[in-house]
């Protein structure tokens, strides 16, 4: 249109009303901010949606709240017991536990039973209450005795056996290695079944018959009834003719200063 066209077209706009392109953009910008809203609510309902069936059968109540969050705060109770529970590691394969026997034996010595990692030399990874290389054993009873350097609470023990092996014998614990504790017998019967289990494995060189390389002896869990700094098995008789052999001891538990509890009860 000429100039005078538009000129009128201006004059019959009304007062006040902003031009056609302002018009447009506040249109423009009203649609953008519709659409930013519609994709927030969108959003936010699949949010609670998911949150809802996500949240575990077993924390609903009876409660009118349709939404629950998933994190709940944990008790101060939940948290203190945690920290008394710790979970039991394994303590005897160290080089700061001391071992000693009742006889050096004719084998390895008695630290063998605590290397880290177990040995496989059937001569000299395994301790034995024997006087000589057919495994004679030694009159009398016997012990392997572990002297930890601070405070345990024992609650399993695995005993490695050779095929020289025993039954009657007692897993003891003591606080000051002078009196001592019973954790378990082995010449109960009830204990043996309840607290005891036996695995063998591999073939003793040298033996024509099947004869186990292992006789794995797990016992517990023991009851924690206080801690102590000596674990001993102490042996009445083997159970075959031979003098009883050990290839290790492994002890699992925790020490006094990792139960969390302000107990310093003792075994005794």
């Amino acid at each position: 249109p000429s100039r005078s066209g538009r000129m009128a077209a201006l004059s019959r706009r009304p007062r006040g009303q902003p031009p056609p392109a302002e018009t447009r953009r506040r249109r423009q910008r009203c649609i953008v901010t519709i659409a930013v809203a519609s994709c927030v609510a969108i959003l936010t309902w699949i949010g609670l949606t998911a949150r809802l069936l996500l949240t575990p059968p077993d924390r609903a109540d009876s409660s009118p709240q349709l939404i629950r969050p998933l994190v709940e705060a944990t008790p101060l109770s939940k948290l203190r017991r945690a920290r008394r529970d710790p979970v039991p590691r394994l303590l005897s394969r160290s080089a700061n536990v001391t071992v000693t026997s009742s006889v050096r034996g004719n084998l390895g010595p008695p630290s063998v039973v605590v290397q880290d990692p177990p040995g496989d030399d059937w001569l000299r990874d395994r301790w034995q209450a024997a006087s000589d290389m057919h495994g004679s054993a030694i009159p009398g009873r016997h012990f392997v005795q572990l002297a930890f350097p601070e405070d345990v609470i024992p609650t399993k023990a695995i005993l490695d056996w050779e095929a020289a092996y025993a039954d009657d014998y007692v897993l003891e614990v003591s606080s000051d290695g002078i009196a001592w504790r019973t954790l378990y017998d082995g010449a109960d019967a009830a204990q043996r079944r309840n607290f005891r289990s036996v695995k063998e494995s591999g073939q003793s060189p040298g033996v024509k018959k099947k004869t186990p390389l292992h006789v794995v002896h797990t016992i517990g869990p023991f009851e924690r009834g206080g801690s102590a700094s000596y674990i001993r098995v102490n042996i009445r008789k083997p159970a075959m003719g031979w003098g009883v052999s050990l290839w290790q001891i492994d002890v699992y538990g925790f020490y006094r200063t990792e139960d969390g509890s302000d107990s310093k009860a003792a075994i005794s």
